[in-house]
């Protein structure tokens, strides 16, 4: 039966014609657009990433060097964001992966530098970089928490926070680490992806000579179900949580319960803000597992755009986080800004006695 193609498909987003030869329907690829594509998603990879890198390593430096000790609790929430956030930008951009959606088998085409090592290696920082998204998620529930711990005049202790976030990191780790157990035979997922678009012509080396592929021959196989399952569902409850407890946080600021100066109230109304930033970013997450989902089931066709964005989506998440702590953190926007102060301060008589010398 022909499947007629929507209008956004008939044009960049699939690069794929449909002629007849000898009486039968043939699709026909256009290769060099498919590279193209390949290409351009690339650089946003070689983009996006450095940037996240660079942006949590400065997180990192002020949250270990500029912490207060007030902040010391809140700050252990913060660095599991900002070194999470970093790995996963510098694991991604070692992969820099798609998706390509084959029937039951769920296979990967990795265009970094990971290829060079080996197909598992590249599936490993598939499986690592899920496994800081998720963990990510955890402590921004937890965080929502703790805001509300605080104005109900419950301190939590370092300790605590430190344990809370080791028993969210072992859930993670119990469920994606068994995940690796079920990486596929390459030379198998190649075959499948064939088979699932022989238009493409996946088995042609002359076409695909550097092609590295990986993934899993089946996703019903039970530990990669339960991964798919813990990677897509999770943020139900996650953000199920952080809606509630920011309604309560909001509505304890704005009562007459808390005896506490306006001074303060405003600053856990900025904290509450930035928290709210961040918990809107994994709307990338969202839009990016919702996509993933609907291919995977077959609701919607993949093409040569989805396969690709799907990943450059959620990597667009720890870009932008450390921003919004960098930004809103008091303490940390200071030494930023004192960073900033010093180099303009530096820089005319820098450029001055460069002058003299000439």
């Amino acid at each position: 039966m022909h499947q007629t193609s929507l209008p956004w498909e008939q044009s960049v987003s699939n690069p794929t014609k449909e002629k007849t030869c000898g009486g039968r329907m043939e699709v026909v690829v256009d290769f060099d657009l498919v590279k193209k594509v390949d290409l351009a998603t690339q650089i946003v990879a070689y983009t996006i990433n450095p940037i996240g890198m660079l942006l949590n390593g400065v997180l990192i430096y002020v949250i270990v060097r500029g912490t207060p000790q007030e902040f010391k609790s809140y700050s252990i929430l913060l660095f599991n964001f900002a070194v999470c956030d970093f790995c996963s930008c510098f694991s991604a951009l070692l992969a820099i992966q798609k998706t390509v959606f084959s029937g039951f088998s769920l296979t990967y085409v990795f265009h970094g530098t990971c290829g060079r090592v080996s197909p598992f290696f590249c599936y490993f920082l598939h499986t690592f970089v899920c496994h800081c998204f998720a963990h990510s998620q955890w402590i921004l529930m937890v965080s929502f928490i703790y805001r509300y711990c605080l104005l109900i005049k419950i301190v939590p202790k370092s300790t605590h926070v430190s344990l809370i976030c080791f028993g969210f990191y072992l859930l993670t780790v119990a469920i994606m680490g068994p995940y690796l157990l079920v990486a596929g035979d390459s030379r198998v997922l190649r075959a499948e992806m064939t088979k699932a678009h022989p238009e493409y012509r996946f088995d042609d080396v002359k076409i695909w000579p550097d092609l590295v592929v990986s993934g899993n021959e089946s996703i019903l196989s039970p530990l990669t179900a339960v991964a798919i399952a813990y990677m897509c569902l999770s943020c139900v409850p996650v953000y199920t949580t952080v809606i509630i407890f920011r309604y309560k946080t909001l509505a304890l600021l704005e009562s007459n319960v808390l005896s506490m100066s306006e001074a303060t109230k405003r600053i856990h109304r900025q904290l509450i803000k930035a928290l709210t930033l961040q918990a809107s970013i994994p709307c990338f997450w969202v839009a990016a597992a919702s996509l993933y989902l609907l291919c995977l089931f077959g609701v919607i066709r993949g093409s040569v755009w989805i396969d690709n964005v799907i990943f450059r989506i959620m990597e667009c998440m720890p870009t932008i986080s450390p921003l919004i702590s960098l930004y809103f953190i008091t303490p940390y926007r200071r030494r930023v800004r004192s960073w900033i102060k010093r180099d303009k301060k530096t820089n005319p008589s820098s450029a001055a006695r460069s002058y003299t010398a000439m």
